[in-house]
């Protein structure tokens, strides 16, 4: 993942000199951040900030103690970065100010009347290695002999957004020589989309569910916490400040992304997207590669849906296919049963890559003047070269919201699958039977021909708490739309607790599992991102504070992440130590349960027949119907 970095002020050559005499007070005042203090030295220059941009939390100053003794006056550049636009040319953006290079704007070639000072948010910045453990997050310190290069390693151009002569963008947004592009793609699609292949497949095999009630929350989780509520916020919570080490901090999220970016279809991250795929200037290409990887899962469910369709075709052709027609059902109940499991499963882990990619086109950037506060433009927030709408930028920037727009439909679309396997040969009230689907429990022809084996028609029928699967998705939309507004962090951040506490008042009022440890397990795993939440604002309102950072938060943070991924391996080796007793239950039976038909089984209370029993009386009863079915 991008991290959000600040951009450092173009001012600190100012602390380069060793007197008064030889700092360029000129180019302070120029820059509106006042004068040097009378009788101060250099390095003291341009303490003061810019009342107006700081109101809008642009840019704000604070004082450090080094020792008791001597003081470093540090600048803060919060998320935001300065350049400089040509006002004759208002098209053409000049690079960006490189602090490394003394430049007096009063002696330049230009009129200053033609440039024009902007700030705005960075995205492709990077972090700032501190000597000393300060509590304001990309701090600059102002001292002698000190600059530093706000762009990452190679990187340069307006805002950070390029990189130098010989270096092109990988996928993470980082410089690299990019010298094995053919190898790097075959890389990504053996590490990428054959992973996901092999997922599709056991899924469509097994009849695994991965959307289950012991699995719902934990997923949501995954992606929330990799995408929307990162313990980073995003970059504003300066979390390499406690480690004092920003290798440590990157190798301490990689351990967690690892982990849970697999839901998000992030394969071996962070190694994945060291990966160097095009030759290319701007990063905002790598987009339609991440929308390669959403749609990929939704190409193998089309290309599934329609072999079923053909072979379903090809066994009612009796003329021209040979076939036992009683095998042919069998195999196409089969079918059915796994490619429901299979659509839901492909919504949910499409989901987050699709809704994030989109954010990123969506997400733009405005660009203001530092003298006036003025607003200029707007920019793409990943290369600000490129100003919003622009075409062809906002051509791409509708299609990234009509893939939104449709994600909004993923509930309804999960409750219409739902629908389309149970109540297909339902002829009460057809119209209202689809309004009423979440609340009725209604037996079609193919139930009712079961000669009233309650115990199959019990795993059978509508199961009452799989429109929970609609309810997380909705929550998805709703976090997702949060994260793209122009919100400030806190207000998001604020937001989104709101809709974790609804979701977990739902889950408490509602009680949609029919076992109650289910409830608690999601009740659980919804107060634990809630708490990680907290502790984030706890953690950005000390950096907003000039405090230190708490050690105690983080660390309980970092240790809360992991809980989710606990369970979930828990649980899944918990039904495929069911499966296979049950698998080995039948030794003469033609046909073996599926492991998507124990997890149901799994979810139905103790009341009910054994699951050994259940599963036997379900494969027994349907060999008639296949029969007659056949017969007809």
């Amino acid at each position: 993942m991008l991290r959000i970095f600040l951009l450092v002020p173009v001012l600190i050559n100012c602390a380069l000199g060793q007197t008064v005499a030889t700092c360029q007070v000129g180019r302070c005042q120029e820059l509106g951040f006042g004068p040097c203090a009378e009788g101060d030295e250099c390095n003291r220059c341009c303490e003061q900030c810019y009342s107006n941009v700081n109101t809008l939390h642009a840019l704000s100053c604070s004082v450090h103690e080094i020792n008791g003794n001597n003081s470093l006056k540090t600048s803060i550049y919060r998320a935001y970065s300065l350049g400089y636009r040509n006002n004759k040319l208002s098209d053409y953006w000049e690079q960006q100010l490189d602090p490394s290079t003394p430049m007096n704007l009063n002696e330049t070639t230009e009129s200053t009347n033609d440039l024009e000072l902007v700030y705005g948010y960075c995205k492709l910045c990077k972090a700032v290695s501190f000597e000393q453990k300060l509590s304001k997050p990309y701090t600059v310190i102002v001292s002698h002999n000190v600059t530093t290069n706000p762009c990452r390693e190679n990187g340069n151009g307006y805002f950070c957004s390029r990189c130098k002569d010989g270096f092109h963008h990988n996928r993470k947004g980082e410089c690299s020589t990019c010298t094995h592009v053919s190898v790097d793609w075959l890389t990504f699609l053996l590490i990428e989309l054959t992973p996901i292949t092999v997922i599709f497949a056991l899924l469509f095999i097994t009849g695994f569910n991965i959307i289950t009630g012991g699995l719902n929350s934990a997923i949501f989780f995954a992606q929330m916490i990799t995408t929307t509520m990162d313990i980073t916020g995003d970059g504003f919570i300066p979390i390499s400040n406690i480690t004092n080490d920003t290798k440590v901090s990157e190798d301490l999220f990689a351990a967690y992304h690892f982990l849970y970016d697999i839901w998000n279809l992030e394969f071996f991250s962070p190694f994945s997207l060291k990966l160097c795929l095009f030759r290319a200037d701007s990063f905002l290409v790598y987009l339609f590669v991440e929308y390669l990887v959403g749609f990929y899962p939704i190409f193998l469910l089309a290309t599934v849906t329609l072999a079923r369709l053909i072979y379903h075709g090809a066994i009612k052709d009796k003329c021209k296919v040979k076939i036992d027609i009683s095998i042919g059902n069998k195999i196409n109940m089969k079918w059915r049963e796994s490619t429901h499991n299979l659509v839901i499963s492909v919504l949910v882990l499409s989901y987050a890559k699709l809704a994030s990619t989109s954010a990123m086109l969506i997400s733009g950037t405005g660009l203001y003047a530092v003298h006036t506060n003025e607003y200029i433009r707007t920019v793409s927030l990943f290369d600000p070269n490129v100003t919003y709408t622009s075409f062809p930028y906002m051509l791409f920037v509708l299609v990234a919201v009509g893939i939104l727009v449709l994600q909004f439909f993923y509930p309804f679309i999960v409750l219409i699958v739902k629908y389309l396997r149970e109540y297909k040969r339902s002829r009460k009230f057809p119209f209202l039977d689809k309004l009423m689907v979440p609340f009725l429990e209604m037996k079609n022809e193919f139930q009712q021909s079961r000669e009233g084996n309650e115990a199959v028609d019990y795993i059978i029928r509508f199961d009452d708490h799989h429109w929970i699967e609609a309810v997380y998705l909705i929550l998805r939309v709703c976090l997702f739309v949060i994260y793209v507004t122009p919100l400030s962090f806190i207000q998001k951040f604020i937001v989104e607790q709101g809709f974790l506490l609804v979701g977990m008042m739902f889950i408490v009022f509602v009680q949609p599992y029919k076992k109650k440890w289910m409830n608690r397990i999601d009740m659980f795993i919804l107060l634990l991102l809630v708490f990680i939440n907290t502790l984030s604002i706890y953690q950005y309102s000390l950096a907003q504070g000039s405090l230190p950072l708490a050690v105690s938060s983080f660390v309980i943070q970092y240790i809360m992440i992991f809980f989710p991924i606990l369970w979930m391996i828990t649980y899944v080796i918990f039904l495929f130590i069911i499966w296979l007793i049950s698998f080995n239950c039948w030794p003469t039976m033609k046909a073996r349960p599926m492991l998507g038909n124990i997890q149901r089984l799994e979810e139905y209370g103790q009341s009910e027949p054994s699951n050994t029993e259940v599963v036997a009386q379900e494969y027994e009863t349907f060999e008639p119907v296949y029969d007659s079915i056949a017969d007809q």
